[in-house]
């Protein structure tokens, strides 16, 4: 049975507090439906959960992924008008996928240098998450890829093991930092999910407000404390500040020390 959607969800809610304002659908791939013919006889397709897990995994490094974790699908995550909402797939995980930026461009912010490599970055991510969508639909399992669109991202790969939520509203990771971004393929193909190992909220944010005196839109809560569940980013002076700039506003990971250095968060 389909899970029911709370289709009075505001996508407003929950983690997309601290989420970067985006459009209905920005970053849309598609579904791709279970082939008919799928390779029965190949040892690629197989029920067992954990074997699945790592090889999609597997396909996904080589397809271009430089992290991918798994989580249980939580439909309080999905966007209003979400395309999910519409299919007909009992769709049961989420292939989250992060594509590392490189931080040589992130130096100074704003930049026509950030600016190409976030378009070098959306474009991997388009790139990895179709071509392991279409993989997974040549096993006999449906698969629905998205960019930014769908469902919150950060609440995703948080879910899936990738990170925590820094002060900025963004993903933090041990390994980048928060020079990634995000994208994931929704699936009914049985697969083990990661486990959510680490507190939701960075540590290395509480006692550090370098982000907040960088970003030029004064968007970003400060205090060791955040006023609710997590620290908020006011998607609307970010906005903003975007349009009035012109140009492609990365203040907060450029600032971030997590982009710098490997540390333990």
């Amino acid at each position: 049975m389909k899970v029911e959607i709370n289709k009075n969800l505001s996508s407003n809610g929950g983690y997309s507090d601290f989420m970067l304002p985006s459009s209905d659908g920005h970053n849309l791939y598609g579904f791709y439906p279970a082939s008919p013919n799928y390779l029965k006889s190949s040892k690629e397709r197989s029920n067992d959960i954990n074997y699945n897990a790592e090889h999609i995994k597997s396909k996904a490094k080589k397809s271009g992924a430089d992290l991918v974790g798994i989580c249980k699908i939580n439909y309080q995550w999905l966007r209003k008008n979400s395309s999910i909402e519409n299919q007909t797939v009992d769709f049961s995980r989420v292939i989250v996928i992060g594509i590392a930026m490189n931080t040589k461009a992130f130096r100074k912010s704003p930049s026509p240098e950030i600016l190409a490599e976030t378009r070098n970055g959306y474009w991997r991510m388009e790139h990895v998450a179709c071509e392991l969508g279409r993989y997974i639909a040549t096993l006999g399992y449906n698969a629905f890829s998205s960019g930014n669109g769908e469902a919150l991202s950060v609440a995703q790969a948080i879910d899936a093991g990738l990170g925590q939520l820094g002060r900025n509203g963004l993903l933090i990771t041990e390994e980048f930092g928060s020079c990634l971004r995000i994208c994931k393929i929704f699936t009914d193909m049985p697969l083990k999910a990661d486990e959510k190992t680490q507190p939701i909220l960075a540590e290395m944010c509480r006692d550090c407000d370098i982000c907040v005196k960088a970003c030029p839109a004064g968007a970003i809560e400060s205090g060791s404390s955040p006023s609710k569940k997590v620290w908020i980013v006011n998607s609307n002076r970010c906005g903003l500040c975007w349009k009035e700039l012109k140009k492609e506003c990365s203040a907060c990971i450029s600032a971030c020390p997590a982009t710098w250095e490997k540390r333990v968060i």
